[in-house]
């Protein structure tokens, strides 16, 4: 496992979980704002598995990723 590919992509779902939110509330109704409700959900699963995923990576010894290394 790279962690710095982990982290990237977590922060990156991060982003695009704001986004689609802040593009479901502009809706406020309709199939496509229920559409896009349901996708920032499947990102936070996502989230939680890629930040379950680096914590046992560090969990059992593995480095941080490079973001979170002082510098």
């Amino acid at each position: 496992m790279d962690p710095n590919t982990t982290l990237a992509e977590i922060r990156e779902l991060l982003a695009e979980i704001a986004d689609v939110t802040a593009e479901a509330e502009d809706l406020d109704t309709g199939m496509k704002a229920a559409d896009l409700f349901e996708l920032a959900d499947d990102h936070r699963v996502a989230v939680a598995d890629k930040f379950a995923e680096l914590d046992t990576w560090i969990s059992n010894g593995g480095g941080l990723p490079d973001a979170w290394k002082k510098a």
